[in-house]
């Protein structure tokens, strides 16, 4: 018997214990992707209502933030009449809302609103909850365990 190299049934083995490597890797990875976007997502929404916030106290205007559902996106409005549109974003797909029956976010001309929560999912089913505590106004962002 000799010993020429690697046979054939060797070099299968190999490759496919490779692909399995490689395949769990690729699924751990896109894991780790969604809840990066999750994290950020959620980061994106507390300054974006901070921005709001910010606006209605040194303007001393009403703004309103309005959450699509539907369009993924979220809107900086004037609260008058005739809304303009100040600002908008559109958030990433693998994001979704999830509305407890609450899409707009209003800020009177104090930079006071009411209470105020969103849900926010990835792809994983992991949660997000965005509050707006009355009174202080703090927004808060939770993970849902």
């Amino acid at each position: 018997m000799r010993n020429k190299g690697i046979s054939l049934i060797e070099m299968v083995l190999v490759m496919a214990i490779i692909g399995i490597i490689f395949t769990l890797s690729i699924k751990f990875n896109n894991n780790k992707i969604d809840d990066f976007l999750l994290c950020s997502t959620g980061k994106v929404i507390k300054s974006y209502i901070e921005v709001a916030k910010e606006m209605s106290l040194k303007e001393q205007s009403s703004y309103k933030l309005v959450f699509s559902e539907k369009n993924n996106t979220i809107k900086i409005k004037e609260r008058n009449f005739n809304p303009k549109v100040i600002d908008h974003i559109k958030i990433n797909d693998r994001i979704k809302f999830i509305h407890n029956g609450i899409k707009i976010l209003e800020f009177n001309s104090n930079g006071n609103s009411g209470y105020f929560n969103i849900v926010i999912k990835n792809k994983n089913n992991k949660k997000i909850e965005i509050k707006v505590l009355p009174v202080t106004n703090e927004v808060k962002v939770e993970d849902i365990k």
